[in-house]
């Protein structure tokens, strides 16, 4: 029952954020010009990659407060909360700091757009230390739906803002000052709130010390996280990199749009990982194991579902959402949803490892593996274009699920042996 309610408030979150990304591209390029879209997509790129790849420290923390709160531990819950949104500080005041600078000096440049979209990256973290306060108190379902609306609003904001100013460096600030809001409004909440993790009137920063133990207890979730964020964003960047603004648009908007319909894949992924945390605490190996497998297969299976719904709608849909914007390039999109389907059983097999804080020396080597795939991507797309792009982005992708699967597979054998030793 449990795992129910947590698939539907998941199942929600999904769709409510899978909506949003099919009709951000739309939306922005009735408001917008292609070039100008081009340039939203590099900057907020960029802030992505930043706060997915530091999301690994926090989902280490969530964990920790999670299994700490269960296990009846709340002054450490309480402590590893309120160290993580000091560490959210040390990032958001210079970043913010900057971002100041940037358009008082550079207004309207790149780098203006650029350090409001580090600063606003910094900010959204909060979201994983909001998560982490209502699985503490056994409320996922609540905080799913709560940090769903949160991201709605968001997104109503950051659109209102475009449509207000038509210029993407006043949307970025004016949406900058709304997340802050938000975000002090339902952080003061908590410290109302009976039960819930909250800021303590007398607390000490953490120290350098403080902060290098939480990355070595956190080095596999960043290895993870990096790894992630470097396979989903940096494609994107270097295509609004090399390319020109509209060949950078279609690329983006196929693998969007691909990367939407096989996200069906991972929803069932988000709903367990809870019950794969405790099934960890519990050392439950049998059901940890058996999940794992049938998850990988039903994740191939909606991606490839989701794959042969773009391909067989895209002419349908296409002209209606994007007008004459957007051409379907079916070599390109073909290439796109290979990619798209291999990266979903890559983040299943992570899973494991995020959701469990388990760690293997095949994280770090992924992690090399994906930077380099990157550099690689980069020549690649110089030298032959945008099907330079593309195959390798494919090879990359079946590289690091191989590597993934494999780590994954020796991660759990080695945990059922020592589950197993006296």
């Amino acid at each position: 029952m449990r795992l129910l309610k947590n698939l539907t408030a998941t199942s929600l979150a999904s769709l409510t954020g899978m909506a949003m990304q099919a009709l951000t591209a739309p939306l922005y390029l009735s408001i917008l010009d292609v070039h100008t879209f081009s340039r939203w997509l590099f900057a907020t790129s960029v802030g992505a990659y930043l706060s997915l790849t530091v999301n690994g420290l926090f989902y280490a923390i969530m964990n920790d407060v999670v299994i700490d709160s269960h296990n009846g531990n709340q002054r450490s819950a309480n402590k590893l909360y309120q160290d993580g949104l000091y560490i959210i500080l040390y990032l958001f005041v210079p970043l913010s700091v900057l971002a100041a600078i940037a358009n008082i000096i550079f207004s309207h440049t790149a780098a203006a757009v650029l350090s409001i979209t580090l600063a606003t990256a910094a900010v959204n973290l909060t979201y994983v230390l909001i998560d982490a306060n209502f699985r503490s108190q056994s409320k996922f379902v609540l905080g799913s739906n709560i940090l769903s609306s949160m991201r709605v609003l968001d997104w109503l904001v950051g659109l209102g803002a475009v449509l207000l100013t038509k210029d993407i460096a006043q949307a970025l600030a004016l949406t900058l000052g709304y997340r802050i809001c938000a975000t002090l409004a339902l952080l003061s909440t908590f410290q109302f709130t009976p039960g819930s993790l909250r800021l303590s009137k007398i607390t000490r920063p953490p120290g350098t010390r403080s902060l290098v133990r939480y990355a070595a207890r956190a080095k596999g979730q960043l290895a993870i996280a990096a790894t992630g964020a470097s396979s989903s964003m940096l494609p994107q960047i270097v295509a609004s990199s090399v390319f020109p603004g509209h060949v950078s648009v279609y690329f983006n908007v196929y693998r969007t749009y691909m990367r939407l319909l096989a996200s069906a894949a991972t929803t069932a992924n988000a709903a367990a990982w809870p019950i794969l945390t405790r099934l960890y605490a519990e050392r439950k190996r049998a059901e940890l194991r058996r999940f794992f497998s049938i998850g990988l297969m039903l994740t191939f299976a909606l991606a490839i579902l989701g794959a042969t719904v773009l391909f067989l709608g895209a002419h349908f849909a296409f002209p209606l959402l994007f007008k004459s914007k957007i051409e379907i390039i079916a070599p390109w999109m073909a290439l796109t949803a290979v990619a798209v389907v291999i990266s979903a059983m890559t983040i299943f097999c992570q899973s494991v490892f995020i959701a469990t804080n388990m760690t293997s020396w095949t994280m770090y080597t992924n992690l090399g593996l994906t930077l380099g795939s990157m550099a690689c991507l980069t020549v690649a797309s110089q030298a032959w274009g945008i099907y330079g792009l593309l195959w390798t982005l494919v090879a990359s992708e079946a590289l690091m699920f191989w590597a993934t699967l494999s780590s994954a597979t020796k991660a759990l054998n080695r945990w059922h042996l020592e589950s197993v030793e006296p």
